[in-house]
Formats: structure tokens, C-alpha cells, sequence
């Protein structure tokens, strides 16, 4: 018994191979792992744990992007909202919308048989109806600012994730090797060896 539950804990050879494979080569794993299909077990320690952790964040570095971009419509919207110009525009703009409303509904009841007395009555509100609309109009200055500011401001794009990508990127960052010794002492004989050269070729011009 003792001897079958020792055998039963041994582990299998595909998990050892994918458990060496991902730690010393991801890229390989990732281009084997398209290629093949994985048991259950590794495909969840090996493949979807850490493509859930890209994109963890990736969700993140958009999140963030969003933030961002509010802060500049916020800011925009601020700005013009304390603008004089705008402000005036803004007023202009709701009192016309206030007149003109108001000569819509008094052709509509123009139009539906109403006496003459009504409509002239009506008719002579207009002056309120305008001064109504300019008392809106610092409701609708901050609104208007942040259409504005929404309208000017690049939305943040939906870009598909490409995984695979990330993961190349990623592992080329930090598997990257540090140069050996016999590497760093070739690059400084060469770069001796361009300054000798340099000098050389300098003596003989001044020659």
C-alpha cells in the first residue's frame, strides 16, 4: 500500500517538462501550448494563471487611461466655464432657445383655432420668457463646457490585447541575460582598440 501511494505522488512527466519549460523558456511554453493541447491541471497553473494576471493589467492600464482623460475634460470644462467669452455665448445661446420656443408655441396656437386676445397675450410674455432662459444660462454653462470638453477631448481607444505579444515582451525584459566576463573584456579590447585606432588615424593626418 505503502509503496502505491508513493507512486500515485509521484509527479507526471508532462507536468515536470512543462513546469521547466515555462520557468526557463515562457516563450517556447506559450508557442507549445497553441501548438498542443494541455491537460486540465497545467493549462490552469501554467496558461491561465498568468494570462489572467496580463490581463489584470491590462484592465488596469485602462483604468487608468480613463482617469486620465476625465481629468482633462474636467480641466477643460473648468476653463472654459470661467471664460467671459463663453459665458456669453452660453447666455446667447439659451435666450435664443428660450425665444424661440416661445415663438413655436405661439404659431402652434395660432395655428389651432386660438383667439386673438390669447395669442397676443402670449404673444407679449416673450420678454420674460427670455429673462427666464438668461437666468438658466449658469445651470447650462457648466453643461455646455463639458459637451465641449467631452467632444475635444480623444477618447481612449479599445485595443485588442495581444496576449502572446505580452508575453514575448515581458520575458524578453526579464530573461535577459547579463553579459559574462569574457564578453564585458571583448567589448572593452574593442573599444581599446577603436580609440588606438582613432589616435592612429589621427597622428598620420597631422603628419
Amino acid at each position: 500500500m505503502l509503496e502505491k501511494e508513493k507512486v500515485k505522488q509521484v509527479p507526471k512527466l508532462i507536468t515536470l517538462s512543462a513546469k521547466a519549460l515555462y520557468k526557463s523558456d515562457p516563450i517556447q511554453f506559450f508557442t507549445f501550448y497553441k501548438n498542443k493541447e494541455l491537460p486540465i491541471a497545467i493549462e490552469d497553473t501554467y496558461v491561465n494563471e498568468p494570462l489572467q494576471k496580463m490581463v489584470q493589467k491590462q484592465e488596469e492600464v485602462y483604468l487608468k487611461k480613463i482617469a486620465k482623460r476625465k481629468e482633462k475634460v474636467d480641466y477643460k470644462a473648468t476653463n472654459l466655464e470661467k471664460n467671459c467669452f463663453f459665458r456669453n455665448c452660453t447666455a446667447l445661446t439659451m435666450t435664443s432657445l428660450g425665444g424661440g420656443i416661445h415663438l413655436g408655441v405661439y404659431y402652434i396656437l395660432r395655428a389651432s383655432g386660438a383667439s386673438f386676445s390669447t395669442t397676443l397675450t402670449f404673444l407679449s410674455t416673450i420678454p420674460a420668457t427670455l429673462v427666464v432662459a438668461a437666468c438658466f444660462s449658469p445651470c447650462a454653462n457648466y453643461l455646455f463646457a463639458k459637451a465641449v470638453a467631452q467632444c475635444t477631448t480623444p477618447g481612449v481607444t479599445d485595443n485588442v490585447i495581444d496576449l502572446h505579444q505580452i508575453v514575448i515582451e515581458s520575458s524578453s525584459v526579464s530573461f535577459s541575460k547579463p553579459p559574462t566576463p569574457k564578453e564585458s573584456w571583448d567589448s572593452k579590447n574593442s573599444d581599446k582598440d577603436e580609440i588606438l585606432e582613432e589616435h592612429e588615424n589621427a597622428s598620420n593626418f597631422n603628419m
